[in-house]
């Protein structure tokens, strides 16, 4: 039974790894994507631009390697944004200290 309360979410490394396989960094950069609808948060060592379409992709579509990814340029749900990009129901900010912020 629910308490009222939504649970405590804790960004995932579903972006470092991938069914067990680390993944490359693009710059070393950590990007945190957040779900709209449902509040899930994953961090992906890639750029924010990239890293929202990779997560529509492998949550949403069930693509999961990012070799596979259409990125950016290629996806019709992709979107910019002035704080960010937008690719479904994902967001990613250009500047991660936004969600410091709070």
């Amino acid at each position: 039974m629910g308490t009222g309360h939504a649970p405590d979410r804790q960004p995932s490394r579903a972006g470092l790894e991938v069914r067990g396989v680390p993944l490359k960094s693009e710059e070393k950069i950590k990007t945190v994507v957040l779900n709209l609808m449902d509040g899930r948060e994953h961090v992906f060592a890639l750029p924010p631009e990239r890293a929202v379409v990779v997560a529509h992709e492998l949550f949403d579509l069930g693509i999961c390697s990012i070799s596979e990814s259409q990125g950016p340029d290629r996806n019709p749900e992709f979107k910019e944004y002035t704080l960010g990009y937008a690719c479904g129901d994902w967001i990613a900010y250009k500047d991660s200290s936004i969600l410091k912020a709070g």
